[in-house]
């Protein structure tokens, strides 16, 4: 990378500024969900939690930016060496978390796994997030010398220019991985929702009542899995746009080197101001589906008069109405009057406690994806 002393400085000032925004950001979602304990008891909230505490510990790195670059001919420092595997081990975990999410998403909307099993699977998540890492970070060093591997990248203490092809297998090559990978998931849950969306649009009055479980579970489900996967949806955004700066620059230093000064400056914007990015998609997107919702424009508008779901003032908190369990209750108990008979009335004692689990069951998955 041959750049001029002043742009060199411009570069270490802009990545200062945007990890400073981007620190700001990732504290202020943390601190979001703590000031609301019901959320980080929520497992979609816990995984959104964990992975921006591991986009916090990479901008801590960015921070430093250019502060601990060895002199040119010299061998890093330590201090340069913890800043580079800090930072590759820091963004490989928020990469993990990311995906996680993207499967959780998949394994609710998709798989219709239920809750339980989502829950059970936290541990697992962990110790794959937090270990896989390692590997990519410590397990290049195995076989090259640790003070060659890691040096001057740039913009900040990283993977050193004799080793250019390990920055697009650890990095751009991964990342890519990850897009194709969420993006085949979408593919499939929005195929899935739509077909949900179609199933439940509404019938007769009396074919609802009698079609009452079903119903149930649709109507709390649907809406609060078509706006998690707007949001989830807003988050592969943001991923897109934070690592498209690191993609053009390892792209073009493989076909036309040296990167150009603008494409530097690209990846040091976007790629350290991932708090920010994560920050106005955290807040704005239920901002705006809360909006469009009360304008009528939300999503799944078919279901919308079965579902009888409405969201408090403080965020998407979804409360399914038992208006069906009740229509559903009254029929059955009217056609008890009628019939007589204790074999009746036990059908609807039945009736009412099936449609109390479909109701909690499908409450609970609504709670799932309602962050």
């Amino acid at each position: 990378m041959s750049l001029t002393v002043d742009q060199l400085a411009t570069l270490d000032t802009l990545v200062r500024t945007t990890a400073s925004l981007g620190l700001i950001g990732n504290l202020t979602i943390l601190f979001d969900h703590f000031r609301r304990w019901e959320k980080i008891r929520n497992s979609a909230s816990r995984i959104i939690a964990w992975g921006c505490l591991a986009s916090t510990l990479s901008t801590l790195t960015f921070l430093c930016a250019r502060s601990f670059i060895p002199a040119r001919g010299q061998p890093p420092s330590t201090a340069c060496l913890i800043q580079a595997t800090v930072q590759q081990y820091a963004i490989h975990a928020s990469h993990v978390w990311f995906v996680f999410q993207t499967i959780n998403i998949f394994l609710v909307m998709w798989a219709k796994v239920s809750l339980e099993k989502i829950q059970k699977m936290e541990p697992l998540y962990h110790a794959l997030a937090w270990t896989v890492p390692l590997l990519s970070t410590f397990g290049p060093i195995a076989k090259y010398p640790i003070h060659s591997f890691y040096g001057d990248a740039g913009l900040w203490c990283w993977i050193g220019p004799a080793y250019g092809q390990y920055r697009v297998y650890l990095s751009i090559m991964v990342i890519w991985v990850i897009i194709g990978f969420s993006s085949f998931c979408y593919i499939f849950i929005w195929w899935s929702l739509q077909s949900d969306l179609r199933n439940a649009r509404p019938g007769s009055a009396l074919s609802a009542i009698s079609n009452n479980d079903n119903s149930l579970r649709s109507s709390t489900r649907l809406r609060a899995e078509a706006l998690f996967a707007i949001k989830t949806g807003a988050f592969m955004i943001t991923y897109i746009f934070t690592y498209s700066g690191a993609s053009a620059n390892r792209i073009h230093a493989l076909v036309s080197p040296p990167s150009p000064f603008w494409v530097i400056a690209w990846q040091g914007i976007t790629m350290t101001g991932i708090g920010i990015w994560n920050l106005v998609t955290y807040f704005a997107i239920p901002y705006l589906l809360k909006r469009a919702r009360l304008r009528g424009k939300g999503v799944s508008r078919s279901a919308k008069s079965a579902t009888g779901i409405v969201m408090a003032a403080g965020g998407s908190r979804l409360l399914a109405s038992y208006s069906a369990t009740r229509s559903a209750s009254m029929a059955m108990i009217v056609g008890s009057d009628q019939a007589g008979g204790e074999a009746s009335k036990a059908a609807v004692i039945n009736g009412k406690e099936q449609a109390r689990s479909s109701q909690s069951a499908a409450l609970r998955t609504a709670t799932y994806c309602d962050e």
